[in-house]
Parts: structure tokens; sequence; C-alpha cells
């Protein structure tokens, strides 16, 4: 029996529209991410599973979400509505071509509206990494 459901909605955004928002949250950066950042970032733009751990009642739910960029401390994405600062996610990130996660247990830390219902999501890695 699955522990959550997925919401298959995604972003309800074309690659294009995906893209453009991302291209646009880079540029209001202005100064290049490593030479504001002490963290070395990887600016991965694939899609990764989101998992919503609720503390309340089982299941915890599932969406697809949209990387902006990972570091080994944390990651921001894109997703469909937003998360509240503090909520327990646990994100499924890609590895490689071959398929394979490599799972993270994070909390969110900042939320911010991009467009539409599309917001910006934070989050930082919890102590032990991979679970």
């Amino acid at each position: 029996m699955a522990i959550y459901s997925l919401d298959v909605r995604d972003l309800g955004l074309s690659d294009e529209d995906v893209t453009r928002i991302l291209d646009t949250l880079d540029a209001e950066q202005g100064i290049p991410d490593t030479e504001r950042r002490h963290v070395q970032r990887d600016s991965r733009r694939g899609k990764a599973a989101l998992i919503v751990m609720q503390t309340s009642i089982p299941p915890a739910t599932a969406y697809w979400v949209r990387l902006r960029n990972v570091s080994d401390h944390g990651a921001t994405f894109l997703k469909y509505r937003s998360l509240q600062q503090g909520t327990d996610v646990r994100l499924e990130l890609p590895t490689g071509r071959d398929g394979r996660t490599v799972t993270k247990h994070a909390t969110v830390r900042h939320c911010r509206h991009v467009e539409g219902k599309i917001c910006e999501i934070g989050v930082e890695f919890l102590p032990g990494g991979a679970k």
C-alpha cells in the first residue's frame, strides 16, 4: 500500500514557460551564483518528486516539482501552490540518466509567489542527508 498519492498536475505549464520563469529568476539575481554563495550550487532544471509529510493524518501527498538548483545544504524549486515555512518534506532528486534518485529530507525555509499559482520554494536539507 502506498504511503502517498501523486498529484499528476505538475505545474500546469509548458516546458517553455517553465524555462522562461527559471531564466527570469536567474536574471533577477544579478550577481553570478558562484560569486555570491560560499556553497557551490548545481543548476538542475529537471523534475523531482516532492513528498509533503503530513503530521496529523497520513498519507503524505506527493507532487512533481521543477528544480531550480541544488547544493549540499538545500534546494530551490518551482511548485504549483505554496508551502508553509517549517513544513517537513522529502525530495526525490534524480542522480543521472539511469532513473535513480536520492532521497533528501528537508524543511521549507522560504516560499515566494512567482506568477499565477506558481511559487519558488527553498528547502534546507536536514542533518543526516539521504535516508
